[in-house]
């Protein structure tokens, strides 16, 4: 009784135990889940911040293009100027009045020609910053190329820890029902035990009635029956299993020490 109630706690204390490292990795789970959340946010986060400097970066291309094909604009109406000069220039060595408008046009030449410089030199840095933020568009385009494919890692990677999750919902609740099925298991043995105590209980006081009758039986049937304690000592069996004692009559009763009935009774022929 006492070892099929011990095996039964044995039992529940094994499968609580079990119960107890399901759930802390179950906690782990989640908490893994939402430190996975907050990478994707600050991802997403990342993505749309560099899709907006790509946005900026191409839209300054575009000005730094529009910039250059400016600069051709101005080379050609500089070579058509010059043009212009040299027309002007002829006529007036032909005609010879014209000399002063000569000597305007030509500081006006000379004015466009250090715009021009200007402008050269701009475009020259445009371009070398339009150099630059191609790099770096380039490199954004990649470092979004990335993220985008780390993101689309987290998103699988949280899929699958989110089959996970439910599969492990779905274990918890069966070994609950499993837990609740061998608690009331248990409330059930615990039962029988119980009442397999009170029927042994009942047993044992019914076979020590029984025992203190025969007795009395016995002693109304043998009244001139006395152990003498005094000068005759019981002798055991070596297994200990009968006991013998001599009576005063000269007769020898072999009593079953484990039921405590009289087995034989020997007189004195038979000693």
């Amino acid at each position: 009784m006492v070892t099929i109630e011990s095996n039964w706690k044995s039992k529940i204390f094994c499968q609580l135990k079990e119960h107890n490292c399901q759930s802390k990795a179950y906690e782990n789970i989640i908490e893994h889940y939402n430190r996975i959340l907050e990478n994707n946010t600050i991802l997403q986060v990342q993505c749309i911040k560099l899709e907006k400097d790509v946005y900026h970066l191409r839209l300054a291309n575009t000005d730094l293009e529009r910039t250059v094909e400016g600069s051709q604009e101005v080379v050609i109406i500089n070579n058509k100027l010059s043009e212009a000069n040299e027309e002007v220039v002829r006529h007036l060595r032909e005609k010879g009045e014209l000399a002063r408008e000569v000597v305007r046009l030509n500081h006006a030449l000379t004015d466009v020609n250090e715009k021009f410089i200007r402008e050269e030199i701009k475009a020259q840095q445009y371009k070398n910053e339009n150099d630059a933020l191609h790099e770096k568009l380039e490199t954004a385009e990649f470092q979004t190329n990335e993220l985008l494919q780390t993101n689309h890692i987290l998103r699988d990677e949280f899929e699958a820890i989110k089959n996970n999750v439910g599969q492990l919902q779905i274990d918890y609740n069966q070994m609950r029902l499993t837990c609740m099925e061998l608690e009331q298991q248990l409330e059930t043995a615990k039962r029988i035990n119980k009442q397999m105590e009170y029927e042994l209980i009942f047993y044992k006081n019914q076979q020590a009635a029984m025992h203190d009758y025969e007795n009395e039986q016995f002693y109304k049937n043998h009244d001139d029956f006395k152990v003498a304690s005094d000068t005759i000592k019981a002798v055991l069996s070596p297994d200990c299993t009968y006991a013998c004692a001599g009576s005063n009559d000269g007769s020898v009763f072999v009593w079953n020490t484990a039921t405590g009935k009289i087995e034989k009774v020997l007189n004195k022929e038979h000693s």
